[in-house]
């Protein structure tokens, strides 16, 4: 499930004759925001910065813990587009210019910004109090 939802395989397992694939991005982010972190995603707004491939990994098992989640991207039709794969979750997807005056328990880079020098067009005001930036 979790392979299907992110488009991707990165775990290969073996039963009998049968190779299982999974994708173990998104459990992995969830379980070092919990367990080292000390943060539970039940109930907490989650800002997930991008809609790549980076994303599509770990939407699910975001949802899976409870987040409530939003999707921005600078090409919001992207982010739209991967919000409605979840359409039972509690999940929006967006451009950065609908995030004004909204605020974030959470926040998720999973975008290439890092990687280039370029800023992401985030509003002020955009982290809660005790908000947590994971990159």
């Amino acid at each position: 499930e979790r392979a299907k939802a992110a488009q991707a395989v990165n775990t290969l397992s073996f039963e009998g004759e049968k190779i299982l694939g999974d994708n173990t991005d998104g459990a992995g982010l969830v379980r070092d925001i919990a367990e080292n972190l000390d943060i539970i995603l039940q109930g907490k707004r989650v800002l997930l910065m991008g809609a790549g491939g980076a994303a599509y990994g770990v939407v699910l098992p975001l949802l899976m813990a409870g987040a409530a989640l939003a999707i921005v991207n600078r090409t919001a039709s992207k982010a739209i587009s991967l919000a409605e794969k979840f359409p039972a979750s509690d999940i929006r997807g967006c451009g950065y210019d609908e995030l004004a005056g909204l605020q974030f328990d959470v926040v998720i880079n999973a975008t290439s910004a890092g990687l280039t020098d370029s800023e992401v067009p985030l509003p002020k005001g955009i982290f809660a109090p005790n908000a947590l930036a994971y990159d």
